[in-house]
C-alpha cells in the first residue's frame, strides 16, 4: 500500500449570513489592481460555495489592496434566486479594523479562498450572484455571475488509501460530476478519523467530458505540489498540476506517438516536478506489447521511457514511489517479482532487478513507506 501526505486549506473563522452594514474605511485602491474570480457554472447542493479571488497588479510599480485573507468581511455576496428573493452576505466584521492591506509586487498576484457564508442552505435552483469588494469607502464591482446549484452525480473517480498521508491530513478522493453541459472535476478532502465527515470538495477543473482522473502519487512531504492527468483519447492525455486543492496551471496536452496506450496503475509527481506516466503499449496482434513511463518535466520537455518488451503483459503491475518522489515499478508473472527505479535523467531507461524468484509465487505485491517512528 502506498502512502501520501495531504493537506487542507482552512477558511477564517466561521462564516455567518448578515444584512449589509456601512462601508469601513480605508486606504484608496489603485487603480492597476485587477480582481477575478474562479466561479463556474454549478455548484452542489449541501456544499458551501468557495469561490477563490486573485487580485492581481499588472503593473510597473508596488500596488496596495486591503488583505482579504486578514479581512473577509470586505466583500459582499448579493445572491437573487429563481422566485427574486435578494440577499446579502458577506463575514461578520470585527469591532475594530486594523486596516491590514497588501502590498503588491509589480506582475505578481495574491490569492484567497472565502466561504459565501450559510451557502450550503442554498436549495436547488437557478441563481445570480453580484460581489462587491469595499474599499476606499467605496465598491470594486465584479461582473454579475449566473449559477446553478444541482445535486452530485459522481460518475467517475479514483479511490486510494495512503496511511500516513491520511493520518496527518485527512482522505483526498478525486471525482467526477457530471454536470448539465459536460463535467466538473472535484478534489475530496475527509477527515482522517471520520471519513464520513467532508472538510471540502473543492473544484478543480470544468470539461467538456466525463473522464477518469488520476491523482498522482508523491512523497508524504509533496503532496501540496503533484499532478493529476486523464486519458482524452486512445493517444492523447491532459496533465495538470494542483498546488493543494487548487490547480497551479492550465491542463496542457501530451500526444504519444504510439497507434493506442492504456494507463497502468498510478503515476508519480517526483521532487523536481517532474510527472511520470506509465503506460502499456500493445502489440498489434496477440498478448504482448511495451511497458513504458512517460517522463515530463517542468519545461514540459517529454521522453518515453523503456521499461520492459515482453511477449505477455505482466500480471502484476504495481507502483509506488521513493522518498523523493521517484517512480518504481513492481513486475511480476509466473510467480516472480522485479522492481524497476526511473533514473532521474529522462533519457535514461529504467532499470530492473528480480527480488524474488519465481518459486515464491507472488499474486500481489505493494510498496508503501515505514511509519515515522
Amino acid at each position: 500500500m502506498l502512502f501520501l501526505y495531504t493537506l487542507s486549506l482552512l477558511l477564517d473563522g466561521p462564516a455567518l449570513a448578515q444584512e449589509a452594514v456601512e462601508p469601513v474605511p480605508v486606504p484608496v485602491v489603485q487603480p492597476q489592481i485587477q480582481v477575478s474570480t474562479d466561479l463556474h457554472r454549478e455548484y452542489l447542493a449541501g456544499e458551501p460555495m468557495l469561490v477563490r479571488f486573485f487580485v492581481e497588479n499588472p503593473g510597473e510599480k508596488t500596488a496596495q489592496f486591503a488583505d482579504l485573507t486578514a479581512r473577509p468581511w470586505l466583500v459582499r455576496f448579493r445572491i437573487r434566486d429563481q422566485d427574486g428573493n435578494v440577499q446579502t452576505r458577506y463575514n461578520v466584521p470585527p469591532d475594530s479594523d486594523e486596516g491590514r492591506r497588501w502590498m503588491i509586487s509589480p506582475r505578481s498576484r495574491r490569492e484567497v479562498l472565502l466561504e459565501i457564508p450559510s451557502s450550503s442552505t442554498f436549495k436547488v435552483g437557478d441563481y445570480s450572484l453580484e460581489i462587491k469588494i469595499l474599499d476606499d469607502g467605496g465598491e470594486r464591482v465584479l461582473p454579475a455571475h449566473n449559477f446553478l446549484i444541482r445535486k452530485a452525480r459522481p460518475v467517475e473517480g479514483q479511490i486510494g488509501y495512503e496511511a500516513i498521508s491520511t493520518a496527518r491530513g485527512g482522505h483526498q478522493v478525486l471525482w467526477v460530476h457530471h454536470a448539465e453541459e459536460g463535467a466538473d472535476l472535484y478534489l475530496h478532502h475527509a477527515d482522517a478519523k471520520d471519513p464520513a465527515r467532508t472538510l471540502g470538495d473543492y473544484h478543480l477543473l470544468q470539461l467538456d467530458k466525463v473522464v477518469r482522473p488520476v491523482l498522482a502519487q508523491a512523497a508524504p512531504q509533496q503532496v501540496w505540489d503533484r499532478h493529476i492527468y486523464w486519458m482524452n483519447s486512445k493517444r492523447s492525455l491532459s496533465y495538470a498540476r494542483i498546488r493543494g486543492q487548487a490547480l497551479r496551471a492550465a491542463p496542457v496536452a501530451l500526444n504519444f506517438p504510439y497507434p493506442e496506450v492504456v494507463l497502468v496503475e498510478r503515476g508519480a509527481t517526483d521532487s523536481a516536478g517532474t510527472l511520470h506516466v506509465p503506460f502499456w503499449v500493445p502489440a498489434p496482434s496477440g498478448t504482448g506489447g511495451e511497458l513504458r513511463v512517460a517522463s515530463v518535466d517542468v519545461r514540459g520537455t517529454v521522453r518515453f521511457r523503456s521499461v520492459l518488451r515482453t511477449a505477455e503483459k505482466p500480471g502484476l503491475i504495481s507502483t509506488g514511489v521513493d522518498g523523493t518522489g521517484g517512480l518504481r515499478l513492481l513486475l511480476g508473472g509466473s510467480g516472480a517479482l522485479d522492481v524497476y527505479t526511473l533514473p532521474a535523467e529522462l533519457s535514461v531507461p529504467a532499470a530492473g532487478k528480480r527480488i524474488l524468484a519465481p518459486d515464491r509465487g507472488v499474486i500481489a505485491a505493494r510498496l508503501g513507506f515505514l511509519p515515522e517512528s
